[in-house]
């Protein structure tokens, strides 16, 4: 495929021009902030340019003609297809009765809208990555994406609309503007209740900061351990009861204060 090397986006397709933001990282379970910020650059694909591609149009024209127009598949595996991309303004039986060049723009379009939805990366590899942003007033994403068109209807990209873009995680740091309180209580408290083995699967996934404590996270090997300076392979590991320690006494610090 021309838009697709290596399992990724070919870089004709990816904006060259990053967009630098900072971004509050958020703890999952409470929805509230960990205490720390993080550096990421965004850049946007170009999925109007692809979509226009004729390497791309020729793939899908090729899909369209090898589900529906070979007499060898099943009346109801044509129709699970369009179930599966998201078509239903007809049914199979009623578009093949119909103009076949009207037929072949509907479902065209229709995988075309939906592609980018996860139905397409089964079969183009899961290595296909990117991440869909929705385009708010007075960004900075937005003004770059005003200079792209939008796929679906060709003009370009308005303030409510979705961006593909490749996101690059930098350096995170503490949030210098965050405020430590009961917030901290509520988070400890759900740590706590965990089962040693979701406990470690929540560190993995966000990592937490303990009041006066500093940063924790899970390492490669699956133990919990103290981020403490720039080289991860000499952070150190503790054990879930030693953690469970920490966060009692922290919870307690705080109740206290």
């Amino acid at each position: 495929m021309g838009f697709l090397k290596d399992g990724s986006f070919a870089t004709s397709f990816i904006d060259q021009n990053p967009i630098e933001e900072t971004e509050v990282l958020m703890d999952s379970r409470t929805n509230k902030p960990t205490g720390y910020v993080q550096n990421v650059s965004y850049n946007i694909v170009d999925v109007g340019r692809m979509a226009a591609d004729p390497a791309y149009l020729a793939d899908i024209k090729s899909q369209y003609q090898s589900v529906f127009l070979d007499p060898k598949t099943d009346y109801s595996l044509k129709q699970q297809y369009l179930t599966d991309i998201g078509y239903s303004a007809h049914t199979w039986e009623e578009l093949s009765g119909m103009d076949p060049g009207f037929a072949e723009r509907e479902v065209k379009d229709a995988m075309i809208e939906h592609q980018w939805e996860g139905y397409f990366p089964k079969q183009f590899g899961e290595k296909v990555a990117l991440t869909q942003i929705e385009l708010k007033k007075g960004s900075a994403l937005l003004t770059q994406a005003e200079q792209f068109n939008n796929p679906i209807g060709g003009q370009p990209y308005v303030a409510g609309d979705t961006v593909y873009v490749t996101r690059a995680a930098k350096e995170r740091f503490k949030d210098p503007d965050a405020k430590e309180g009961n917030d901290n209580i509520d988070t400890y408290a759900a740590f706590l209740k965990l089962s040693n083995t979701d406990l470690i699967a929540e560190l993995k996934t966000v990592g937490l900061t303990v009041a006066n404590r500093g940063r924790f996270g899970v390492n490669q090997k699956g133990n919990i351990v103290v981020w403490e300076g720039d080289d991860a392979t000499k952070f150190k590991e503790i054990t879930p009861e030693v953690f469970r320690a920490i966060l009692a006494k922290a919870s307690s610090t705080e109740r206290n204060k």
